[in-house]
């Protein structure tokens, strides 16, 4: 439900602000030591992260039988302090995030049960049905939500192989009626009672984290959104209007990150406890949309900057003046919500330039005087005024309630969300299923990718079943312990590590593998230190060992695993944040197994090393197998910008034609002219967001240049959307049809048959109509789509 593009350019952007904040007031910061580790929002984090810690600790080392279930007790524990290190501290996680992981786990249970009833026949039965379910399962790693199907398919695979590798010793005393059981069992203290003790102690974990979440001040997407993203985007075009330079890579990542209004959609979730019935999402999409328009057409201001247009007027920069402070009044409007601002913004006067206009009626600009639409100037001002409005209708709704659609067909989808989750899996194995019988609808990488890594997950359970020098590997031999030590954690070692890119494979093992190392040691030196004693028979003092836990999470938070500025509440860091994930959850795991006496200290810290290490081997090994992916091949740019040329060539080829244009202004053709370049640019920012970690890393590095280009890719992806709007308003306008259609065919008779253009037309040619701007981005358009072409071949040379 959050893009995790959307996501972390948004935290990108947001860090961007404060850096550039902090950057701005470093003369008055003396302590440049102090300056260098103080990050108040990473702080809030990290109490945050502290508090919920400190929950889940105490709820796994107290002696609770009657509320926590013993046999489930370190549950709470490992769960909370991971999920701090991972969720965002925003509202929407409490009400989105965790209960979805609560109908993820009931997900797994259910087809953890289906694997336990196979292995209730033989071992041999349970590994063929896990082949087999493991196969269908890799359907949720594609589709078009395929970010957020991916996390779901790590966990059907991984957890449900966990719980079934170390359930097989009970299943084969009990048999089916054990399988059964575990779901009919009642009691917190019954360890028969597999599934409800399970969910309780999941439950417990997720309160924690709720806790954490709902502390005052409360942190929502919605405040992240409109006291931050917006304004940031109203200074950054402001200043472009006033000519002054501006990165425009910034402006790239806010055009992306408002996803065509999308962003709004994470506030469905954010509901005001007061103003349930209060919809706040359409008006905030509204300023999204219009804000994404903004930026787009600011860039026409940039034309004459280089020289491609006529440079502005006196007139016209009066109506940039007005512009610039109309947008700085908004931004001042929407982070105070101040009475005085919200009043100055409904009474703003910017009419004067065009009174001026209208006064000096000089030859030069006796058409812009009585047709001052005509003017980029005045077009850009058009935006900033529905801007304005929109921002109006917001702060309207936001303060006194009143909107024009009421929150009940939100409310009524938001409930179909949470029960849909659980049928997703189930959904994409349809999907597959009926793709198995249309070999036409095959894709053989897709197959040999799935097999490859199905193979892997039944390789890793293969070992635990069948080689017992591995599955019962321990420092100190014992028959105490039921079940294999490793209890498949190298499955969840393989699904965690295992990436799309080959890059992504290696470095997020690294990273795992790191991790785990340093967590396991941790551990261990923490049970001594809070024992008193090497001995393994010393009490452990409980106190002592959620402290220790508790601190050193909160340390590795702070300084590993969360983000900078503003970005700290959105979870980890996308560069290494995965070592600070592994180190909690691996120090939780080994701590709290060895307080509540299920292994000893050193037998449990090398077990999880090595299943951990096992896990990450088999997934770079799966990774290089062909065909491997490569994140950092431009290839997947190339197909993007392709995929942009040709539905550019396709809108322009059917203006032209006179018995097709009128095609352009169907709802189909508008939905569908860019579908397949917004499926390749998602592909391809996934791919590299993938291979983009760890970028200390000597080897293995991305491009620097590739992620600026591949954002500048979508700002001329959005200039071909408005292309589309533009010839489809001259078309229901009948604004000088037959003229633009001729402009059009002599542009497309300077097109050679690959489609680009030819060297004649990089430079900005005026068209017939020097005012029609329709004709003026079909050139700016091409232009754009040379300059692309010819940096990937720099790239592949």
């Amino acid at each position: 439900c959050v893009p995790t593009r959307t996501k972390e350019v948004l935290s990108d952007i947001l860090r961007f602000r404060t850096e550039g904040d902090t950057l701005s007031s470093s003369n008055d910061f003396s302590n440049d030591w102090f300056k260098s580790f103080w990050d108040k929002d990473k702080f809030e984090v990290t109490l945050r992260s502290g508090i919920i810690c400190i929950c889940g600790f105490s709820l796994s080392v107290a002696a609770i039988p009657n509320a926590v279930p013993p046999s489930q007790a370190l549950m709470p524990g490992v769960l909370a302090s991971t999920l701090s290190q991972v969720l965002p501290t925003l509202m929407y996680s409490a009400t989105l995030v965790l209960p979805m992981v609560l109908l993820t786990i009931i997900g797994v249970a259910g087809c953890c049960t289906m694997l336990l009833a196979a292995a209730a026949v033989s071992k041999g039965c349970f590994l063929g049905v896990y082949a087999v379910y493991t196969l269908l399962m890799t359907a949720l790693y594609f589709g078009e939500a395929y970010t957020f199907t991916s996390s779901l398919a790590n966990a059907f695979i991984a957890l449900s192989g966990l719980i079934g590798v170390s359930s097989i010793p009970l299943i084969e005393q009990g048999g089916l009626s054990a399988v059964a059981e575990m779901w009919t069992m009642k009691g917190t203290t019954n360890q028969f009672a597999v599934w409800q003790n399970l969910l309780i102690a999941v439950c417990w974990g997720l309160a924690c984290v709720f806790l954490g979440i709902i502390i005052p001040p409360w942190r929502t997407s919605r405040k992240m959104i409109t006291q931050g993203l917006f304004p940031f985007i109203f200074k950054q075009v402001s200043t472009v209007l006033s000519g002054d330079d501006v990165d425009l890579q910034v402006l790239a990542k806010s055009k992306t990150a408002l996803k065509n209004g999308k962003v709004a959609m994470t506030t469905i979730f954010e509901p005001r406890i007061f103003h349930l019935c209060v919809n706040l999402v359409d008006p905030l999409k509204t300023i999204a949309v219009e804000c994404d328009e903004l930026i787009f057409k600011s860039a026409l201001v940039l034309k004459w900057k280089k020289g491609l247009t006529e440079a502005p007027n006196e007139l016209e920069n009066l109506v940039l003046d007005d512009t610039s402070k109309l947008l700085e009044t908004c931004g001042n409007a929407l982070m105070s919500n101040d009475p005085e601002h919200l009043n100055k913004l409904r009474d703003f006067v910017n009419d004067k330039a065009f009174d001026r206009m209208a006064e000096v009626g000089s030859p030069g600009n006796s058409v812009k005087a009585t047709r001052p639409d005509l003017s980029n100037s005045y077009y850009i001002y058009e935006q900033a005024n529905r801007v304005r409005v929109s921002v109006l209708c917001y702060l309207r709704a936001l303060n006194t309630g009143i909107t024009v659609t009421n929150n009940s067909t939100l409310q009524f989808k938001t409930a179909l969300l949470y029960f849909a989750v659980p049928l997703i899996p189930e959904i994409r194995m349809v999907t597959l299923c009926k793709t198995i019988f249309h070999p036409n609808k095959w894709n053989l990488s897709s197959i040999m990718w799935s097999l490859e890594l199905s193979a892997g997950f039944v390789a890793l359970i293969t070992m635990s079943l069948y080689w017992d020098e591995y599955s019962d590997f321990r420092i100190v031999p014992s028959d105490s312990y039921v079940g294999p030590v490793y209890s498949g954690w190298q499955l969840c070692a393989y699904a965690y590590a295992y990436c799309p890119s080959h890059e992504g494979t290696v470095k997020k093992g690294m990273q795992r593998i790191i991790g785990t190392c340093f967590g396991g040691f941790l551990a261990w030196l923490g049970i001594i230190v809070c024992s008193g004693s090497y001995n393994d028979n010393s009490e452990i003092n409980p106190y002592g060992l959620v402290a220790w836990l508790t601190i050193f999470t909160m340390l590795c938070g702070y300084f590993y695993s969360l983000g900078s500025g503003v970005s700290a509440h959105f979870g980890k860091d996308k560069d290494h944040g995965y070592v600070g994930t592994y180190f909690t959850a691996t120090q939780a795991l080994i701590a709290l197994d060895v307080y509540l006496g299920k292994g000893d200290k050193n037998g449990l810290t090398l077990n999880r090393i090595v299943a951990t290490i096992t896990g990450v081997m088999m997934a770079i090994l799966i990774s290089f197998l062909p065909p491997h992916a490569n994140g950092r091949d431009p290839k997947h740019t190339r197909e993007y910008l392709n995929a942009v040329n040709d539905a550019y060539l396709l809108l322009l080829r059917t203006f032209a034609h006179e018995s097709k244009s009128s095609e352009i202004s169907s709802d189909v053709f508008q939905k569908s002219l860019l579908a397949t370049a917004e499926k390749k640019k998602n592909y391809a920012v996934f791919m590299l967001n993938d291979a983009d970690m760890l970028q200390v890393l000597p080897f293995m590095k991305v491009n620097p240049k590739l992620r600026p280009l591949l954002d500048s890719i979508a700002v001329a992806e959005a200039s071909v959307q408005h292309l589309l709007d533009g010839f489809a308003d001259i078309i229901s306008k009948d604004l000088n049809v037959n003229e633009t259609r001729i402009s059009i065919q002599r542009f497309l008779q300077n097109f050679d048959d690959t489609g680009n253009a030819s060297d004649t037309d990089t430079k900005f040619v005026k068209a017939a109509d020097d005012r029609n701007m329709a004709v003026d981005w079909t050139y700016d358009i091409a232009r754009l789509i040379a300059r692309f072409k010819r940096a990937l071949d720099e790239m592949e040379e």
